[in-house]
């Protein structure tokens, strides 16, 4: 096996050196290949995103994480010192690197949606993980093609999906039952959750605006972080409304802000929140008014967020703070400790789990991120 890892990695260097070769000179731009087909046609496989067949390598020894979220899954599973390259925002998430300290020191071969081959190659993977983007850009895609190393195409869009996503990298890695421990989590939750939302009455039901990392940023329909906001007895007021799209994010306007006049707004990043609560123009807002306007917390990721894995605890989160009178049977605390105790087998500390919970400082500076 390390022998066909050197032969592999032999062969992505002479491809590196003859694509730049050629470059050189007047030529078509180059159509990436179709993966080859495996040399052992019975290993086991996954459907990725993109609708792709994945073959699992036999041995998984490295894995390059260039989605951040694959880079929580497998940590999540006990499995993040096989991580040996990500994309930088694996670098900032605090928690993460508490957990999982050797990430500061891998190789950082994806910044900003561009991948660099050579800080790939030195970190010689057996399989790849990469995002949705990045699988149709073409140019880049072709970079990763030509290593001939398996990758898999990691986007969600619901919660089914991500249960699905964790459950697939879990097979990857040979970590299913701890994979399962995830999902079993999450149905627990969602029993919760419907049981609380199933006593709100229709009328009392909170008109809220989500706020994602922007402050024009918003949950779109047949999105995760709408579908979580809604399942959680809350009232989109972006849902059903004329958007722009930019690849995987939506944006609103502040006049459609203002002519929806929510009542709550909840936003994920302390930028935001601060500008919402602030800014002159959102003065008038009922939200801003009454002063209902929300940070969620930030744990590993910020909860709630279009690739976060504690979408569960961003419904406990927006039920108890939100509806109090309804959700006397959550203790989100404990239901935090736990999340991160039983998935990550990681005791937050008593500082720890307030600064989650109160949002701010849980990540370093922002300089590129995917």
């Amino acid at each position: 096996m390390k022998r066909n890892k050197k032969i592999r990695l032999i062969l992505a260097v002479i491809i590196m050196i003859s694509l730049m070769l050629s470059s050189c000179g007047p030529s078509e731009p180059a159509q990436a290949e179709a993966p080859e087909e495996p040399v052992n046609p019975n290993l086991e496989t996954v459907i990725d995103s993109a609708g792709r067949t994945v073959y699992i390598p036999e041995e998984i020894d490295s894995i390059s994480a260039l989605y951040t979220v694959a880079g929580h899954i497998i940590i999540m599973l006990d499995e993040g010192d096989k991580i040996t390259s990500c994309s930088n925002g694996l670098k900032r998430d605090k928690l993460i690197l508490n957990m999982e300290p050797s990430i500061n020191d891998i190789y950082l071969p994806k910044v900003g949606g561009i991948v660099n081959i050579e800080e790939l190659l030195n970190s010689n993977p057996d399989i790849i993980l990469l995002d949705a983007p990045l699988y149709w850009n073409k140019g880049e895609l072709e970079k990763i093609e030509n290593m001939n190393i398996p990758y898999y195409v990691v986007e969600f869009n619901s919660m089914d999906e991500e249960k699905k996503l964790v459950q697939d990298i879990g097979k990857i890695i040979g970590r299913e039952e701890a994979a399962q421990e995830y999902i079993d989590f999450y149905d627990e939750v969602l029993a919760l959750v419907d049981e609380t939302v199933t006593a709100i009455p229709e009328g009392e039901k909170r008109q809220v605006y989500h706020a994602i990392n922007e402050a024009v940023r918003t949950s779109a329909t047949n999105t995760i972080t709408a579908e979580w906001v809604e399942r959680a007895g809350l009232v989109n007021v972006a849902a059903d409304n004329s958007l722009t799209k930019d690849e995987d994010k939506y944006y609103t306007t502040l006049e459609d802000i203002l002519k929806w006049n929510p009542e709550v707004i909840i936003a994920n990043d302390p930028g935001a929140h601060e500008y919402i609560k602030t800014q002159v123009a959102w003065k008038n807002i009922e939200a801003v008014l009454n002063d209902d306007v929300y940070l969620l917390p930030t744990g590993i990721s910020r909860w709630g967020h279009s690739t976060s894995l504690e979408t569960p605890l961003a419904m406990l989160w927006a039920l108890e703070t939100l509806y109090p009178e309804h959700a006397e049977g959550i203790d989100l605390k404990a239901y935090t400790r736990r999340f991160y105790e039983e998935l990550f087998e990681y005791d937050l500390t008593d500082e720890e789990l307030e600064a989650i919970l109160k949002g701010v400082d849980m990540r370093k500076a922002k300089n590129l991120e995917d």
